[in-house]
């Protein structure tokens, strides 16, 4: 569906394409050829229905009339039906002009001279002559011998009678299928140049930007089904092994209830969670050195990925879920495994620290002391300005102590 409606977008796009045209107009020709074929047809069966009519009237029905062709026929017997005599001795008195003018309409006819008009004319003429010769047929059947009749000659009379019935007929009905294929083959013509006129016409914008709207239509109809197709199929955000399947075929669940249980066969994550005074020094990317109860003595590393926005209660304290990936995978690794975590949220290489037990602090201020210069004086307090604190037990010294200084290391143990 899809292909098609995009297929027909293209072919608009690069406008008519000189086979299409080529074929279209092969049609045409054809239709207009046929056309010509049938009009001629058509104008031999008129011509034709002219001859078969003249010839039943000359030759059939004028049998049973003097002066036949004059303006005052008589009939040759009579029947005692009056009604019926008189009125085929009136319709044959007409009969002269009309098949003389009718006479003078199918000398001249053509195929291109072929009318509406002269259609008519001919099939009421043949419906005329039909109507004389039902009632020649009331006339002649009741027709007895005597009078100058034999029976041999009341036989003739209806013979002739019926036999022009059978002619004039069939005149009238290959006149109609005449003019019904006549216009069958010009409907058909009549579609093959507009066939032929579509095809050869350049592509209007408003026809592009129609194809281009069902060819969207098409693909939201491709992609809404794939939609459904992909709701049909369960599928696990990564690749891993399922741990837990708690579900039977047929069975009825209940909606968020989980039953299934995957886990990665070796990018395996870390969640802690980080109390609220120290979750402003972690961040992103942050590397992560990491200690697991399991493997005594060896280390792994990781990296920060996540940090939940929102707060996590643990044991009615507020903390922060950090993720943590391992830098490597690794095999050995198992789901459940306790480990202990240091995040480096702070690095400053060659600095100056100090144990934090050779600090005191007071307040805002900090100080050590310096061992006295003889056995009998008292250490020396230095004030001086700390810096970041390590998860090692040290402190950095921003100011106040060079290195090579000598301080005391708890000094309060210290006399």
């Amino acid at each position: 569906m899809g292909a098609a409606a995009h297929a027909r977008l293209d072919a608009l796009k690069q406008g008519p394409r000189e086979e299409e045209v080529s074929v279209a107009q092969i049609k045409a020709d054809n239709a207009e050829a046929d056309l010509n074929d049938a009009l001629k047809n058509l104008a031999n069966t008129l011509q034709d229905s002219y001859t078969k009519a003249d010839d039943t009237l000359r030759t059939k029905i004028d049998r049973l009339f003097i002066n036949p062709r004059s303006n005052n026929p008589q009939l040759v017997f009579s029947t005692g039906q009056s009604a019926y005599e008189s009125q085929i001795v009136a319709e044959r008195a007409q009969f002269e002009p009309l098949m003389a003018s009718w006479h003078d309409a199918a000398a001249s006819l053509t195929s291109g001279t072929i009318s509406l008009d002269g259609l008519m004319t001919a099939e009421g003429n043949l419906q005329r002559l039909q109507a004389l010769l039902d009632k020649c047929t009331l006339v002649v059947s009741a027709l007895t011998t005597g009078q100058n009749l034999t029976q041999a000659t009341i036989d003739s009379y209806r013979s002739d009678i019926s036999a022009g019935r059978t002619v004039v007929a069939k005149a009238l009905a290959d006149l109609l299928a005449s003019v019904a294929a006549e216009r069958s083959v010009e409907a058909a013509g009549t579609l093959a140049r507009s066939q032929l006129a579509l095809v050869s016409a350049p592509t209007t914008p408003e026809g592009i930007r129609e194809q281009e709207a069902r060819a969207e239509q098409a693909d939201a109809g491709i992609a809404s089904l794939r939609a459904q197709m992909a709701k049909t199929t369960l599928r696990a955000p990564f690749a891993g092994i399922v741990t837990k399947q708690d579900t039977k075929l047929g069975e009825i669940i209940a909606a968020n209830v989980p039953l299934i249980s995957v886990i990665s066969a070796s990018a395996l994550e870390i969640q802690a969670n980080i109390p609220e005074a120290d979750i402003a020094l972690v961040k992103k990317n942050q590397p992560v050195r990491i200690l697991i109860d399991a493997f005594v003595g060896e280390e792994f590393s990781g990296t920060v990925v996540a940090i939940d926005p929102a707060e996590t209660l643990v044991e009615g304290a507020v903390a922060y879920q950090v993720t943590i990936v391992f830098a490597k995978p690794d095999e050995r690794l198992k789901s459940g495994l306790t480990a202990t975590l240091a995040i480096e949220v702070m690095k400053k290489p060659d600095v100056l620290v100090l144990p934090l037990s050779a600090i005191t602090e007071m307040g805002h201020d900090a100080f050590v002391q310096r061992p006295a210069r003889d056995q009998k004086g008292a250490p020396e307090k230095i004030p001086v300005i700390l810096g970041v604190r390590g998860s090692d037990g040290l402190v950095e010294v921003v100011s106040g102590l060079s290195e090579g200084d000598t301080v005391l290391v708890n000094p309060l143990a210290n006399p």
